[in-house]
């Protein structure tokens, strides 16, 4: 659905010190090449076009499964956000243009674009937003006017593009600790329809198959098979009984998905169609699927919490009322109910914050791992595993570290090793904050640090006052009802 069709320019073959142009290339084969800048994006991929009838869809079919594989490679969740904009507004678009060329160079760099017209740019690391920054100035200026550039000798001149930088914030995501202890009941907003939910949290290895997009193919009604010669009636019954076979589900469940979120493909949040079987209502949930599904992603994308994305939550639609008029089938009239019951459920689900944590590989000398354990300890780390190298007096260190909790910590382990320590950080897995962030019993001081127990809702509450949120989240603002 999103392939565009492009002319391409001449074809160039990089050497050490010449570009040699080319009449055509060959598998396998490097080459650099004119045109289709625009249309490029990360994880994208190009086919030679217009293909003979014959191969036409074994073609396509193998083309979208690589270039679905393509998009899981650089789907890399992103752990920090950096905003920015031009110290001078009229070189705004001299600013867009570098973003766009890095997002091309860096597959895992996401830029977002926010509703009041400030850029972001989400990475994996303290490091790498430092390299996309270098890289960004450095391309607005290489492209800088050449008039412009043979007036200044200086970076700092007119030709720089000068940029003001915020200070780096750590992205959260948001889950469940439990089962909904009642159904959330969301009507419209003509009072002609309702529709119930509940969540409940989703079983970490499922979590893991639905973000590698294992189970795309249950919530598409079409796609790309996944062995090339597989309809998708087969893909859907193997991954059904992969379903019931691996994780448990029964029958009914494994048939009811309707879709994953934030991502259509790789999400790590489900949504069922939990409706009973044989009455009406069944069959006016699946006339108001496309709906209530936008509605979901949109409510999978910004939480109940503090507008960050949903991970590991699995939503059952239980129950819908809608009116015979068209006005309340209408998406405007469920869109909203839906996103606004899937957060009532979220919230009477025992509702948690989780962060990213990095996987820290430390090499160092043996008597220095005491040193870096005691830094780890204070950053709320600790050693994993511990493994010497083999024909050298080294010793590998591999220990998890908050990523809340990492910035400066390569710093301090080569001032506390004398410049021995080589550290490396990646971003490894999420876990949940400890302490619960709707408890408002605890106490919090400007300017101290926050006890473990209310870690959860000091976060919670520093996000929503960045966000220009309200400190209080009330229950009756996402659903009208709780059903026990």
């Amino acid at each position: 659905d999103e392939a565009c069709e492009s002319h391409l320019g001449s074809l160039w073959m990089s050497g050490p010190r010449y570009r040699v142009q080319l009449q055509k290339a060959t598998a396998g084969q490097l080459v650099m090449f004119e045109g289709a800048q625009e249309m490029l994006s990360a994880g994208s991929g190009l086919i030679a076009w217009p293909i003979s009838r014959r191969l036409e869809s074994k073609s396509l079919c193998k083309f979208g499964s690589l270039a679905r594989e393509l998009s899981m490679l650089s789907a890399t969740s992103s752990a920090l956000r950096v905003a920015l904009e031009p110290l001078r507004p009229a070189e705004l678009p001299r600013l867009q243009r570098a973003l766009r060329q890095c997002a091309l160079v860096y597959p895992a760099l996401r830029v977002v674009v926010e509703e009041n017209g400030e850029h972001a740019i989400l990475g994996t690391g303290e490091l790498f937003l430092d390299c996309v920054l270098h890289d960004v100035r450095a391309s607005a200026h290489e492209r800088a006017d050449e008039s412009t550039r043979a007036k200044s000798s200086t970076l700092n001149s007119s030709s720089s593009l000068e940029l003001r930088v915020s200070d780096p914030c750590v992205l959260f995501r948001e889950t469940v600790a439990s089962r909904s202890h009642s159904s959330a009941s969301a009507a419209t907003a003509n009072l002609s329809g309702s529709l119930k939910f509940i969540s409940e949290p989703l079983d970490a290895t499922l979590i893991a198959a639905f973000e590698r997009g294992e189970f795309h193919m249950l919530g598409a009604k079409t796609h790309f098979s996944i062995d090339g010669d597989q309809s998708d009636e087969a893909a859907k019954a193997k991954a059904q009984s992969r379903l019931r076979r691996e994780f448990g589900w029964d029958i009914l469940a494994a048939r009811s998905v309707w879709a994953f979120g934030p991502d259509p493909t790789h999400g790590s949040n489900c949504l069922l169609d939990d409706v009973l079987p044989g009455t009406g209502k069944k069959d006016r949930a699946e006339l108001s699927r496309n709906s209530i599904v936008q509605g979901f992603l949109w409510a999978a994308r910004e939480g109940p919490l503090c507008d960050e994305p949903l991970r590991g939550v699995l939503t059952k639609m239980t129950d819908i009322e809608l009116a015979d008029d068209g006005l309340a089938q209408s998406a405007s009239q469920l869109v909203p109910a839906a996103r606004r019951g899937v957060h009532g459920a979220i919230l009477a689900a025992a509702p948690r914050l989780m962060e990213p944590v990095f996987r820290v590989h430390v090499v160092l000398a043996p008597e220095h791992v005491k040193v870096v354990g005691a830094l780890l300890a204070r950053r709320r780390g600790y050693i994993t595993e511990q493994q010497a190298i083999a024909g050298t007096p080294l010793v590998h260190v591999r220990a998890a570290l908050p990523v809340l909790d990492s910035f400066g910590f390569e710093t301090d382990a080569r001032l506390a090793t004398r410049g021995v320590a080589s550290v490396a950080q990646i971003l490894d897995h999420w876990q949940i904050i400890p302490g619960d962030p709707l408890d408002e019993n605890h106490v919090l001081r400007p300017l101290e640090p926050a006890p473990p127990s209310a870690l959860a809702r000091d976060c919670l509450l520093k996000t929503r006052r960045r966000k220009g949120l309200g400190e209080v989240i009330a229950a009756r603002r996402f659903a009208d009802d709780l059903v026990g």
